[in-house]
């Protein structure tokens, strides 16, 4: 699957998690997706309280401060436990290709 195939899945999948009546906590690996939150939140009257962002530790440090201007619930995710390191080189065998996403 190529990335933009991946955004577009994502962002399908995001779509219904807004327009239901769950809290979507927003992983946020791209900045297309960042991009394409704000018009979701407006079609189903969405509030900052109604969803939340986690950012990647790869979002960088302009989107996220911008994310958190804009009052919105965010953490930055990483991965952190005594086994982190497999959980990483796994997480690459897997996939190689995501050393390329950005």
């Amino acid at each position: 699957m190529r990335r933009d195939e991946v955004t577009d899945s994502y962002l399908r999948c995001l779509q219904v998690l807004m327009a239901g009546a769950g809290y979507p906590m927003v992983a946020l690996p791209r900045s297309q997706i960042i991009e394409a939150v704000p018009a979701m939140t407006v079609r189903w009257s969405a509030g900052v309280d109604d969803f939340e962002y986690q950012m990647c530790t790869v979002i960088s440090d302009v989107e996220q401060r911008g994310v958190r201007r804009a009052a919105i619930t965010s953490g930055v995710l990483r991965p952190f436990a005594r086994q982190w390191y497999g959980y990483f080189v796994r997480r690459l065998a897997e996939r190689p290709a995501n050393l390329t996403f950005s």
